[in-house]
Protein backbone atom coordinates (compact mmCIF):
# COMPACT_ATOMS: atom_id res chain seq x y z
CA UNK A 1 0.00 0.00 0.00
CA UNK A 2 1.31 3.72 -0.80
CA UNK A 3 0.08 6.87 0.70
CA UNK A 4 -0.17 9.91 -1.25
CA UNK A 5 1.26 13.31 -0.49
CA UNK A 6 0.23 16.63 -0.73
CA UNK A 7 1.81 19.83 -2.09
CA UNK A 8 1.75 22.13 1.10
CA UNK A 9 3.31 24.99 -0.55
CA UNK A 10 5.59 26.25 -3.51
CA UNK A 11 8.45 28.22 -4.01
CA UNK A 12 9.23 30.56 -6.90
CA UNK A 13 10.19 31.47 -9.18
CA UNK A 14 12.55 28.33 -9.47
CA UNK A 15 14.93 26.55 -11.60
CA UNK A 16 13.00 25.10 -14.73
CA UNK A 17 15.67 22.18 -14.25
CA UNK A 18 16.85 21.79 -11.12
CA UNK A 19 20.02 19.19 -10.52
CA UNK A 20 20.47 18.97 -6.78
CA UNK A 21 19.81 20.83 -3.74
CA UNK A 22 20.34 20.82 -0.29
CA UNK A 23 19.31 21.96 2.97
CA UNK A 24 20.91 23.53 5.52
CA UNK A 25 21.23 25.94 8.71
CA UNK A 26 18.40 24.37 10.74
CA UNK A 27 16.34 23.36 7.58
CA UNK A 28 16.01 26.66 7.15
CA UNK A 29 17.98 27.33 4.01
CA UNK A 30 17.26 25.77 0.66
CA UNK A 31 19.67 25.84 -1.87
CA UNK A 32 19.03 24.33 -5.72
CA UNK A 33 21.78 24.27 -8.11
CA UNK A 34 20.19 24.72 -12.16
CA UNK A 35 21.26 23.40 -15.85
CA UNK A 36 18.39 25.67 -17.36
CA UNK A 37 19.31 28.77 -16.21
CA UNK A 38 22.84 27.72 -15.22
CA UNK A 39 22.32 28.79 -11.43
CA UNK A 40 22.08 28.72 -7.91
CA UNK A 41 19.10 29.52 -6.09
CA UNK A 42 19.15 30.13 -2.37
CA UNK A 43 16.33 30.46 -0.37
CA UNK A 44 15.14 31.41 3.32
CA UNK A 45 12.23 28.94 3.92
CA UNK A 46 9.96 31.08 6.20
CA UNK A 47 9.71 33.81 3.81
CA UNK A 48 10.15 32.17 0.88
CA UNK A 49 13.08 35.67 -0.33
CA UNK A 50 16.06 34.27 -2.08
CA UNK A 51 19.16 34.82 -0.44
CA UNK A 52 21.47 36.99 -1.88
CA UNK A 53 20.67 37.20 -5.16
CA UNK A 54 23.58 39.36 -6.57
CA UNK A 55 25.51 36.60 -6.06
CA UNK A 56 23.73 33.71 -6.38
CA UNK A 57 21.39 34.74 -9.62
CA UNK A 58 21.28 33.72 -13.12
CA UNK A 59 24.40 35.80 -14.68
CA UNK A 60 26.21 34.12 -12.04
CA UNK A 61 26.58 30.69 -12.86
CA UNK A 62 25.82 27.66 -11.14
CA UNK A 63 28.53 24.88 -9.23
CA UNK A 64 28.85 21.57 -10.30
CA UNK A 65 28.43 20.90 -6.69
CA UNK A 66 26.88 22.96 -3.19
CA UNK A 67 26.10 22.09 0.20
CA UNK A 68 24.73 24.03 2.68
CA UNK A 69 26.27 23.59 6.62
CA UNK A 70 23.48 21.85 8.70
CA UNK A 71 23.43 24.60 11.84
CA UNK A 72 25.63 27.81 10.40
CA UNK A 73 24.97 29.95 7.37
CA UNK A 74 27.58 28.63 5.50
CA UNK A 75 27.55 27.41 2.01
CA UNK A 76 30.31 25.20 0.49
CA UNK A 77 30.44 24.99 -3.41
CA UNK A 78 32.55 23.44 -5.88
CA UNK A 79 32.92 24.68 -10.04
CA UNK A 80 33.06 23.22 -13.10
CA UNK A 81 37.00 24.74 -12.97
CA UNK A 82 38.40 22.93 -10.02
CA UNK A 83 37.80 25.96 -7.68
CA UNK A 84 36.23 24.48 -3.95
CA UNK A 85 34.57 27.77 -2.25
CA UNK A 86 33.52 28.57 1.25
CA UNK A 87 31.08 31.18 2.18
CA UNK A 88 29.03 33.08 4.30
CA UNK A 89 25.39 33.27 3.85
CA UNK A 90 24.58 36.61 5.38
CA UNK A 91 26.97 38.66 2.89
CA UNK A 92 28.82 36.45 0.74
CA UNK A 93 31.91 36.67 2.18
CA UNK A 94 34.46 34.07 1.39
CA UNK A 95 36.07 32.42 3.81
CA UNK A 96 38.08 29.79 1.64
CA UNK A 97 38.30 29.77 -2.14
CA UNK A 98 41.06 27.73 -3.88
CA UNK A 99 41.41 25.48 -7.09
CA UNK A 100 41.82 22.33 -5.55
CA UNK A 101 40.92 19.74 -8.96
CA UNK A 102 41.88 19.52 -12.18
CA UNK A 103 38.62 19.43 -13.83
CA UNK A 104 35.09 19.40 -12.27
CA UNK A 105 34.30 19.29 -8.59
CA UNK A 106 31.55 16.28 -8.55
CA UNK A 107 30.83 16.77 -4.59
CA UNK A 108 31.86 18.44 -1.53
CA UNK A 109 30.27 18.22 1.68
CA UNK A 110 30.67 19.51 5.37
CA UNK A 111 32.13 17.26 8.51
CA UNK A 112 29.81 17.11 11.56
CA UNK A 113 32.24 19.23 13.59
CA UNK A 114 31.85 22.37 11.31
CA UNK A 115 35.82 22.40 11.12
CA UNK A 116 36.67 20.32 7.99
CA UNK A 117 35.02 19.68 5.01
CA UNK A 118 35.53 17.49 1.97
CA UNK A 119 35.71 17.87 -2.31
CA UNK A 120 35.67 14.93 -4.74
CA UNK A 121 36.85 15.60 -8.57
CA UNK A 122 36.45 14.24 -11.81
CA UNK A 123 40.15 14.44 -11.50
CA UNK A 124 40.09 10.92 -9.13
CA UNK A 125 41.02 13.19 -6.09
CA UNK A 126 39.40 13.55 -2.95
CA UNK A 127 40.41 16.34 -0.98
CA UNK A 128 39.74 16.77 3.21
CA UNK A 129 39.93 20.66 4.16
CA UNK A 130 40.58 22.04 7.93
CA UNK A 131 39.24 25.75 8.22
CA UNK A 132 40.75 26.30 11.11
CA UNK A 133 37.45 28.20 12.74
Amino acid sequence: ETSTGIIIEEISPAPIQGYFMSLGYKETVLAISSKIPYANYLWELESKKRILPEIFNERFGGSSSLCLHPTERLILSGSIAGFVSLQHLDDGKFIFSEKLHEGRVSQVAFSNDSKTFFSAGDDGEVRIIETGK
